[in-house]
């Protein structure tokens, strides 16, 4: 039986490994962490006025998206003061992990 963290225990566990990357300095930026159920990576935007979206596409082996067992990407859509959370489980003993990011986009809200 697989035990998952909850949310608030896995942005913690992101931020608090410091594995930091900005998209735009200061303002929008993404934290990635392994933990002991898997993989995680937290987006965060504190700025007022964009919109980050992006495209992570993943070469797993071992691993799967929670949210979405059979897909090899995730969208990345966050706007202003928002915050997203792409959760990765461990479905087997021997586990690696590529990714990829496509069609990264920021644009300014008028």
């Amino acid at each position: 039986m697989n035990v998952f963290l909850g949310d608030i225990a896995l942005k913690e566990i992101a931020i608090a490994k410091n594995f930091k990357l900005d998209r735009l300095e200061n303002e929008i930026f993404l934290y990635k962490a392994w933990h002991d159920h898997g993989f995680v990576t937290l987006y965060i935007n504190k700025s007022k006025d964009k919109i980050l979206t992006e495209t992570v596409d993943y070469m797993l082996t071992g691993l799967e998206i929670l949210d979405d067992p059979y897909a090899k990407s995730v969208l990345v859509n966050i706007g202003p003061g928002e915050e997203q959370l792409i959760k990765l489980i461990i479905t087997s003993g021997e586990r690696s992990l590529q990714q990829t990011v496509t069609n990264s986009k920021i644009k300014k809200i008028k």
